[in-house]
């Protein structure tokens, strides 16, 4: 396991899209334009009143901040575990 993924493996999915948001500078608004989706949606989720989105909408979270799949998969994994 790189650090990379071992860093994700220790932050749940909520965190991740707030804290790689924000280090890219970007607003709610110009993220949820790009994953097709509202900026309130993102709000739920970053603030956990939401649970982990459907693997379709977080599968486009990962593409858009470019991780890969497998980063992904860890997520669902990890989400489904905790839960």
């Amino acid at each position: 396991m790189t650090d990379r993924n071992y860093y994700y493996e220790e932050i749940d999915f909520a965190r991740l899209i707030k804290t790689e948001r924000k280090r890219r500078g970007l607003s709610l608004s110009k993220m949820a334009e790009s994953v097709l989706v509202s900026a309130s949606y993102i709000s739920l989720i970053e603030t956990g009143k939401r649970q982990t989105p459907s693997f379709v909408i977080a599968s486009r979270i990962i593409n858009f901040f470019g991780l890969n799949q497998n980063e992904l998969s860890m997520y669902v994994k990890n989400q489904r575990n905790n839960s």
